[in-house]
Protein backbone atom coordinates (compact mmCIF):
# COMPACT_ATOMS: atom_id res chain seq x y z
CA UNK A 1 0.00 0.00 0.00
CA UNK A 2 2.85 2.15 0.79
CA UNK A 3 4.27 2.86 -2.73
CA UNK A 4 0.13 3.39 -3.70
CA UNK A 5 -0.51 6.09 -1.39
CA UNK A 6 2.90 8.16 -0.77
CA UNK A 7 0.44 10.03 2.16
CA UNK A 8 -0.08 6.98 4.01
CA UNK A 9 1.49 6.24 7.56
CA UNK A 10 2.87 2.59 6.98
CA UNK A 11 4.42 3.03 10.16
CA UNK A 12 1.34 3.15 12.17
CA UNK A 13 -0.17 0.04 9.97
CA UNK A 14 3.17 -1.74 10.79
CA UNK A 15 2.44 -0.94 14.76
CA UNK A 16 -1.07 -1.69 14.44
CA UNK A 17 -0.39 -5.33 13.05
CA UNK A 18 1.78 -5.86 16.17
CA UNK A 19 4.77 -5.59 13.81
CA UNK A 20 8.67 -4.46 14.93
CA UNK A 21 10.96 -6.70 12.86
CA UNK A 22 11.33 -7.17 9.30
CA UNK A 23 13.41 -10.05 7.21
CA UNK A 24 12.68 -10.05 3.70
CA UNK A 25 13.43 -13.23 1.80
CA UNK A 26 10.85 -13.54 -0.96
CA UNK A 27 11.66 -13.00 -3.98
CA UNK A 28 8.51 -10.78 -5.42
CA UNK A 29 8.70 -8.51 -2.08
CA UNK A 30 12.52 -7.90 -2.60
CA UNK A 31 11.72 -6.39 -6.09
CA UNK A 32 9.39 -4.21 -4.89
CA UNK A 33 11.26 -2.99 -1.71
CA UNK A 34 14.42 -2.05 -3.84
CA UNK A 35 11.81 -0.11 -6.62
CA UNK A 36 10.89 1.66 -3.27
CA UNK A 37 13.60 2.10 -1.48
CA UNK A 38 12.08 5.54 0.39
CA UNK A 39 9.63 3.17 2.16
CA UNK A 40 12.41 2.23 4.87
CA UNK A 41 12.19 6.20 5.48
CA UNK A 42 8.72 6.10 6.77
CA UNK A 43 8.61 2.74 9.36
CA UNK A 44 9.65 4.21 12.04
CA UNK A 45 9.04 1.58 14.95
CA UNK A 46 10.67 -0.77 13.20
CA UNK A 47 13.14 -2.42 15.94
CA UNK A 48 14.95 -4.99 14.22
CA UNK A 49 15.80 -5.44 10.75
CA UNK A 50 17.71 -8.59 9.03
CA UNK A 51 19.53 -8.23 5.67
CA UNK A 52 19.87 -11.75 3.81
CA UNK A 53 22.21 -12.27 0.98
CA UNK A 54 19.19 -11.90 -1.56
CA UNK A 55 17.47 -8.91 0.45
CA UNK A 56 19.17 -6.52 -2.20
CA UNK A 57 20.07 -8.70 -5.11
CA UNK A 58 22.72 -5.98 -6.90
CA UNK A 59 24.25 -6.91 -3.21
CA UNK A 60 24.60 -2.78 -2.20
CA UNK A 61 22.78 -2.24 0.57
CA UNK A 62 21.15 1.21 0.04
CA UNK A 63 21.44 4.16 2.42
CA UNK A 64 18.27 4.35 3.00
CA UNK A 65 18.33 1.44 5.52
CA UNK A 66 19.53 4.29 7.35
CA UNK A 67 16.41 5.99 7.88
CA UNK A 68 15.05 2.92 10.08
CA UNK A 69 16.20 5.10 12.84
CA UNK A 70 13.83 3.35 15.76
CA UNK A 71 15.77 -0.02 15.04
CA UNK A 72 17.40 -2.02 17.87
CA UNK A 73 18.69 -4.63 16.09
CA UNK A 74 20.61 -4.93 12.81
CA UNK A 75 21.70 -8.08 11.03
CA UNK A 76 23.90 -8.10 8.06
CA UNK A 77 24.94 -11.37 5.87
CA UNK A 78 26.11 -12.07 2.42
CA UNK A 79 28.39 -10.82 -0.18
CA UNK A 80 28.04 -7.51 0.72
CA UNK A 81 31.08 -5.19 -0.17
CA UNK A 82 29.15 -1.89 2.00
CA UNK A 83 28.53 -1.21 5.29
CA UNK A 84 26.05 2.62 4.84
CA UNK A 85 27.47 4.90 6.50
CA UNK A 86 23.99 6.58 7.06
CA UNK A 87 23.34 3.06 9.73
CA UNK A 88 24.76 6.10 12.32
CA UNK A 89 22.07 7.58 12.25
CA UNK A 90 20.39 4.55 13.97
CA UNK A 91 21.45 5.97 17.37
CA UNK A 92 19.24 3.66 19.31
CA UNK A 93 21.12 0.40 17.63
CA UNK A 94 22.35 -1.97 20.41
CA UNK A 95 23.25 -5.23 18.59
CA UNK A 96 25.07 -4.83 15.37
CA UNK A 97 25.83 -8.66 13.22
CA UNK A 98 27.79 -8.12 9.87
CA UNK A 99 28.64 -11.81 8.80
CA UNK A 100 29.59 -10.90 5.59
CA UNK A 101 31.54 -12.73 2.69
CA UNK A 102 34.18 -9.66 2.06
CA UNK A 103 34.98 -7.31 4.52
CA UNK A 104 37.48 -4.40 3.45
CA UNK A 105 36.81 -1.77 6.36
CA UNK A 106 34.23 -0.48 8.86
CA UNK A 107 33.18 2.43 8.30
CA UNK A 108 34.06 5.24 10.98
CA UNK A 109 30.22 6.44 11.01
CA UNK A 110 29.63 3.76 12.96
CA UNK A 111 31.25 4.94 16.09
CA UNK A 112 28.55 6.95 16.89
CA UNK A 113 26.39 4.30 17.41
CA UNK A 114 27.09 4.61 21.52
CA UNK A 115 24.34 2.37 22.96
CA UNK A 116 25.70 -0.58 21.17
CA UNK A 117 25.89 -3.41 23.39
CA UNK A 118 26.76 -6.34 21.13
CA UNK A 119 28.79 -6.35 18.37
CA UNK A 120 29.53 -9.24 15.97
CA UNK A 121 31.97 -8.75 12.87
CA UNK A 122 32.63 -11.93 10.67
CA UNK A 123 33.45 -13.46 7.71
CA UNK A 124 32.58 -16.68 6.46
CA UNK A 125 34.67 -19.53 5.80
CA UNK A 126 36.18 -18.40 2.61
CA UNK A 127 36.63 -15.30 3.99
CA UNK A 128 40.18 -15.72 4.65
CA UNK A 129 41.23 -16.01 1.33
CA UNK A 130 42.97 -13.48 -0.03
CA UNK A 131 41.07 -12.87 -2.57
CA UNK A 132 37.80 -12.53 -0.23
CA UNK A 133 38.82 -9.96 2.52
CA UNK A 134 41.85 -7.42 2.78
CA UNK A 135 43.74 -7.32 5.93
CA UNK A 136 41.38 -5.26 8.28
CA UNK A 137 42.46 -3.16 11.17
CA UNK A 138 39.70 -3.08 13.96
CA UNK A 139 39.18 0.79 14.72
CA UNK A 140 40.28 2.41 17.97
CA UNK A 141 37.37 3.79 18.23
CA UNK A 142 35.61 0.24 19.55
CA UNK A 143 37.10 0.65 22.75
CA UNK A 144 35.40 3.58 23.24
CA UNK A 145 32.08 2.26 23.63
CA UNK A 146 30.73 2.27 26.88
CA UNK A 147 27.70 0.08 26.62
CA UNK A 148 28.94 -2.87 25.05
CA UNK A 149 29.26 -5.89 26.65
CA UNK A 150 29.88 -8.33 23.81
CA UNK A 151 32.65 -8.36 21.16
CA UNK A 152 32.13 -11.35 18.99
CA UNK A 153 35.45 -11.34 15.93
CA UNK A 154 35.53 -14.52 13.50
CA UNK A 155 37.12 -15.74 10.30
CA UNK A 156 38.99 -12.25 9.64
CA UNK A 157 42.00 -11.30 8.43
CA UNK A 158 43.65 -9.29 11.10
CA UNK A 159 47.34 -8.78 11.44
CA UNK A 160 46.79 -7.08 15.13
CA UNK A 161 44.70 -7.48 17.77
CA UNK A 162 45.45 -4.29 19.72
CA UNK A 163 43.85 -4.14 23.80
CA UNK A 164 42.51 -0.36 23.05
CA UNK A 165 39.86 -1.97 20.69
CA UNK A 166 38.13 -3.98 24.24
CA UNK A 167 36.10 -1.68 25.70
CA UNK A 168 36.35 -1.11 29.74
CA UNK A 169 32.49 -2.38 30.19
CA UNK A 170 33.03 -5.92 28.07
CA UNK A 171 31.82 -8.85 30.17
CA UNK A 172 32.47 -11.40 26.72
CA UNK A 173 34.64 -11.65 23.79
CA UNK A 174 34.51 -14.34 21.85
CA UNK A 175 37.57 -14.53 19.08
CA UNK A 176 37.35 -17.49 16.41
CA UNK A 177 39.25 -18.78 13.50
CA UNK A 178 41.83 -15.59 13.31
CA UNK A 179 44.93 -17.82 11.98
CA UNK A 180 47.53 -14.58 11.75
CA UNK A 181 46.42 -13.82 15.88
CA UNK A 182 48.94 -15.54 17.77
Amino acid sequence: FGNKAQDLDIDKIFQLLGYDSISISKAAIIKKINENLWLFTRLYSVKTFTIWNETFPNKIIPDEVGGLIGLEELEIRGAYRNIPKRIANCKNLKKLTLKLSYIANIPDELQYLTQLETLEIAGEGTSLAKEYNEILTLPHWIGNFQNLKTLELGYLTLDELSADVFPPNLESLRIYRMPNIK
